[in-house]
């Protein structure tokens, strides 16, 4: 049986399940607010992003970050990266 800091019992998984709801929100806002503010390319490149790469180590965990994007300057309509 787990127990979490408050002493209530809490389900296998669920400390895993709500870090990932948590970090997948938390990259949404940061990659939002970096479109938002016109330096997403920038913040992309300099974390090394690279469009189309799906390789990975064996063993390495992914998570999927949906974003829509609304592109407002060309009059297009939303976007998904």
């Amino acid at each position: 049986m787990l127990v979490d800091s408050r002493h209530r019992r809490v389900e296998p998984g669920t400390y895993r399940e709500e870090a990932e709801r948590n970090l997948i929100e938390a990259t949404q806002l940061f990659i939002e607010s970096c479109y938002e503010r016109n330096v997403l390319d920038e913040m992309l490149k300099s974390c090394g992003f690279v469009p189309g790469r799906a390789d990975q180590p064996p063993g390495t965990d992914h998570l999927s970050v949906p974003v829509q994007l609304l592109v407002s300057r060309s009059g297009s309509s939303a976007h998904t990266i």
